[in-house]
């Protein structure tokens, strides 16, 4: 031990300071025993007994001493394997966590490049949709101006179509306003030949004027001159639909009715005109008005008369299941619908406390009369209206071609062809005849005399229908200029 203490301090192999008291002690030691050999025996054992007692505690102490040293060298292993453990852990955590870290961060990258990607898109979705929102606006707002401006449009063509309605041509600005005239002191019209008129009038409708008369105030039967009031309250209506409906007249006129057996039935069991349309055919609304007129026909007066009243929903459910049925209705039901209908006119006319109609072919009856200043107030009135006065001034007329007539049918106005060669001091324009054995042969007539002037004439009671054109031309060769 002595050797190796030597030997490592000489060889500087201390590397503790513990080692380095231990050999301090050892130096001590070997001081004591040469100390004890230079004395005597006695003394050799003496030391030798003092340094035997000296020997165990140091015995003890070096055993303790060699047991801190082991627990502080354990100690220190344990500390050096915990800190080569914690070194291996942090390699560990190292080579686990570095690619783990890189790992997140791609991943954080790939999730914030995506979240970024997201809120691009959530932002150009939102300008997408904002956009959209924005077109979207304008357009309601282009569609909104467009109707605003289709509506004023619209409201524009109403007020213009309803302004026409009660607006005068240039042909009749000069007549007087209103359906009432003046009589101061007329003249006498004459006509007292056997066969002549025995009811008649003249106006003036400039003046609104009486110019003479005979018999021109008293109640008597209008036979077929009632058409003129049948032609005025259909178109009137007419015109009216296509306000409201927002189309033209025209459209209406170019519709189609069916003619069926109840308007035929009715035409023939009452000895009337008929313009002779078949049964099941298809005619326009156009030529129902013009065989109203031209050949007074009893058929189209009562075909146009049923198609106003189903137009402006008058129609009875009785008619109606009748009609869808295919059975024959009773022609009276929309007589009487359509006869108030002229009974309105005639309230509007003011000539409602001297006329009534109860039909709208000009038949026979108590309750059916007029006078004859009343009938060229209806025909005044007619004439304002441009498409009654176009009806009532056609003197010949080819109804539409149709599978029953592929030719049409020739129709003509013949008071109008037959006064259109006479000197009447003027032209006459529009005419309508009429003839029920009470009245005899009637006509009213419109003309623009020489002069300019606009006068009707009305007669009644003549004893042919060539009797009543000679009264009208005598009329106007009397009284016209």
């Amino acid at each position: 031990m002595r050797d190796n203490l030597d030997n490592r301090f000489h060889n500087n192999s201390y590397s503790g300071e513990y080692e380095k008291q231990l050999y301090a002690q050892y130096l001590q030691k070997k001081q004591l025993e040469e100390m004890a050999r230079g004395q005597g025996r006695g003394g050799r054992q003496d030391a030798s007994r003092g340094q035997q007692r000296q020997r165990m505690p140091y015995r003890e102490q070096m055993m303790d001493e060699e047991m801190a040293r082991r627990k502080r060298l354990r100690a220190a292993k344990l500390r050096r394997m915990q800190e080569l453990k914690r070194k291996r852990q942090l390699a560990m955590i190292a080579i686990i966590g570095i690619p783990a870290v890189i790992i997140l961060l791609v991943f954080g990258i790939r999730v914030l490049n995506a979240q970024i990607q997201k809120t691009r898109a959530e932002k150009l979705e939102q300008a997408a949709i904002a956009a959209a929102q924005e077109a979207e606006r304008a357009a309601q707002e282009e569609a909104e101006a467009a109707a605003a401006a289709e509506e004023a449009a619209a409201q524009a063509a109403r007020e213009e179509a309803e302004a026409a309605l009660t607006r005068r041509s240039p042909e009749v600005k000069s007549f007087a306003e209103g359906y009432t005239v003046t009589s101061n002191s007329p003249a006498y019209l004459g006509l007292d030949a056997d066969g002549q008129s025995t009811y008649g009038v003249l106006i003036d409708v400039d003046k609104g004027e009486v110019i003479a008369q005979k018999n021109a105030s008293e109640r008597m039967s209008p036979a077929s001159m009632t058409k003129i009031l049948t032609c005025l309250v259909a178109i009137e209506h007419l015109q009216r639909h296509a306000v409201d409906e927002g189309i033209s007249v025209d459209e209406l006129l170019q519709d189609t009715t069916e003619i069926t057996q109840e308007f035929t039935n009715y035409a023939y069991s009452n000895d009337g005109m008929i313009v002779g349309f078949s049964i099941g055919e298809a005619v326009t609304v156009e030529d129902l008005l013009y065989g109203t007129i031209l050949p007074s026909g009893a058929d189209a007066a009562s075909a146009l008369a049923d198609y106003i009243v189903r137009m402006e929903g008058l129609e009875t459910e009785d008619h109606r299941a009748k009609r869808e049925a295919g059975e024959v209705a009773d022609p009276e039901d929309t007589q009487a619908a359509f006869a108030a209908l002229m009974n309105e006119k005639l309230a509007q006319l003011g000539l409602s406390s001297t006329t009534h109609f109860t039909n709208c072919v000009g038949l026979y009856g108590e309750d059916h009369y007029s006078t004859m200043i009343d009938m060229a107030m209806i025909l005044k009135a007619a004439v304002e209206n441009d498409l009654c006065r176009k009806v009532l001034s056609e003197h010949s007329y080819t109804t539409t071609k149709t599978e029953e007539h592929p030719d049409g049918i020739e129709i003509s106005n013949w008071f109008l062809r037959r006064i259109e060669d006479k000197d009447c001091h003027g032209e006459v324009l529009c005419a309508k005849t009429g003839f029920v054995n009470e009245s005899g042969c009637c006509a009213a007539s419109y003309q623009i005399s020489n002069s300019g002037g606009h006068y009707i004439c009305v007669t009644a009671n003549a004893w042919s229908v060539w009797r009543c054109i000679y009264d009208h031309v005598e009329v106007y060769d009397n009284f016209t200029n």
